[in-house]
């Protein structure tokens, strides 16, 4: 008995060992398990990352590319479908047709071949209204037996440089002897500008030469002192100061001409200020441009922020069609009264840009190429605004709803995050703006009239950097202002602000509207 119990106790002994190693093998088998699945979300997290940074190392050379272009690259934004290979949209949709035209008899003159050599250069004919100076030249000998065979003219283009000259006013004064020995002095004319050496064609020369030209002030003092004339920059900005102050009920008469319309272009350009309580010395502030295309009017307004309050300061009662990109600031102005339009040439660039990542890209520009150029045909025809609106809905609207289905279809292939997805988002989000053009023969397209008024800003940006105080921001939206409606109005800057400066001091107050750009016209002297 003694004998069973000892080999029992010896088989419970090694039934625990055996249980033991089980128990710890089976923790070790969990431990493995809990290190396998930490190890597989490691490698999840892992591979989640790698696609992260894959789309960031993408993200960055798209965007190093996309400056590569702004910076080194042609900055046009012309489309040329590539036929060898043309993406085509597919839908089942009915093709455009041609309009119709009545035939019509075509005469014109046909110049003939030229015999002369077609490499030889041919010299520019000089307009007619520069002054000539004519230098006769005869044969030497006797010329008194021979027969006049008449003349060849020559001429060459010569310039006189920029001279100063100085006006001299003597006022002779004269004594009363008979009434109480009275001192009689003349006054001085009326000007613009009193305790001041700076004549108006100075003071006009040297704003259009920094506000059109983009000449900084400080380049046109170092080309005087070349001529000998030496003139501190603070003199002249105090100069650019009264003559702002001088033009600005001008200036106002001109905002409530551009405001006045019923259908306004409107964007806004960063410029850069001097501030002393900013840590880097620098504020951002902003040009407001609002541009009037049935008037051809342009108006800069001077900003220190891009928030929604600066437009409502002149857009607040504003009735009519407003066209703009998708900027969140004009959202406000959706209200019953305000057509709101969008800029189709902002989605072309989105698809612009697009299309290295992505070659369907091209199918959007090739679509947009075509109702750009139903655009151009209607401004050869010189279409009228009935007519442009019918034109618009026979041609371009099949256009727009074939991009629009072709863009539902095709959104869900694409990321939103991804530059065909965005460009796409940008499209689809704004499709109403996008169309209003459609339903008013008024409406532009797209509002590139007003980025082309803003370039001039951003070249001076580019030359003088920055403006010195806001009152420098004011003036140069005030001065921006004219000088655009001139070059709209195909009036030269400099004759209209001399004239308008040496007029001004003895014009009516209420007839300064005929001095602004659109309505000027030069004084006539006999």
């Amino acid at each position: 008995m003694k004998k069973g119990n000892g080999s029992t106790e010896n088989e419970e002994s090694e039934l625990q060992k055996e249980l033991r190693v089980l128990r710890e093998q089976a923790k070790k088998s969990a431990l493995l398990e809990q290190e396998n699945e930490q190890l597989k979300k490691k490698l999840e997290n892992s591979e989640r990352e790698i696609e992260k940074l894959k789309y960031m190392l993408f993200e960055a050379n798209y965007q190093l590319g996309q400056w590569k272009k702004r910076f080194f690259g042609s900055t046009t934004e012309r489309f040329v479908p590539c036929y060898a290979d043309q993406l085509v949209m597919d839908l089942e949709l009915t093709p455009l047709v041609a309009a119709e035209t009545e035939p019509v008899k075509i005469e014109y003159l046909r110049k003939l071949p030229s015999t002369e050599d077609k490499s030889k250069p041919v010299r520019l004919h000089l307009p007619e209204h520069l002054k000539r100076e004519v230098t006769e030249i005869y044969p030497e000998g006797d010329l008194s037996r021979m027969v006049y065979m008449g003349k060849q003219v020559t001429e060459r283009l010569e310039v006189t440089p920029q001279s100063f000259k100085v006006i001299q006013e003597i006022r002779h004064k004269y004594m009363d002897v008979e009434n109480g020995r009275k001192i009689i002095t003349p006054a001085l004319p009326e000007r613009a500008l009193f305790k001041t050496i700076a004549g108006p064609g100075l003071i006009a020369d040297m704003l259009v030469a920094k506000y059109v030209d983009s000449l900084p002030i400080t380049r046109q003092l170092s080309r005087f002192v070349r001529m000998g004339i030496t003139i501190a920059k603070s003199t002249v900005n105090g100069w650019i100061k009264n003559t702002c102050e001088f033009l600005e009920p001008l200036y106002n008469l001109h905002i409530k001409a551009v405001l006045s319309s019923n259908y306004l272009q409107v964007d806004e350009t960063p410029v850069k200020v001097l501030d002393q309580s900013k840590d880097a010395g620098i504020r951002r502030s902003y040009h407001w441009v609002y541009y009037s295309p049935p008037d051809k009017l342009v108006m800069f307004d001077f900003q220190q922020g891009r928030d929604k309050t600066a437009p409502r300061k002149y857009l607040k009662t504003f009735k009519g069609t407003l066209q703009t990109d998708a900027y969140a600031a004009y959202n406000q102005f959706d209200t019953p009264g305000v057509t709101m339009a969008g800029c189709l040439a902002h989605s072309q660039r989105k698809f612009a840009e697009a299309q290295d990542n992505d070659p369907m890209a091209r199918i959007a520009l090739s679509e947009f190429q075509q109702i750009y150029a139903i655009e151009h045909n209607a401004k050869i025809k010189e279409l009228s605004q009935d007519q442009l609106k019918k034109e618009r809905q026979k041609n371009a609207m099949p256009i727009f709803t074939r991009l629009k289905l072709w863009m539902e279809d095709y959104r869900s292939k694409t990321t939103p995050s991804s530059p065909m997805g965005k460009a796409i988002g940008y499209f689809m989000n704004n499709w109403k703006r996008l169309t209003a053009y459609l339903d008013n023969g008024q409406t532009l397209v797209d509002n590139n009239p007003v980025e082309r008024a803003i370039r001039v800003s951003a070249i001076g940006k580019r030359n003088f950097l920055f403006h010195g105080a806001h009152e420098g921001g004011q003036w140069a939206a005030m001065l921006y202002s004219f000088f655009g409606t001139c070059k709209l109005h195909q009036i030269n800057p400099l004759e209209w602000l001399t004239d308008v400066l040496i007029r001004m001091p003895e014009y009516q107050k209420d007839k300064f509207t005929d001095l602004l750009p659109q309505n000027w016209s030069p004084l006539i002297t006999t």
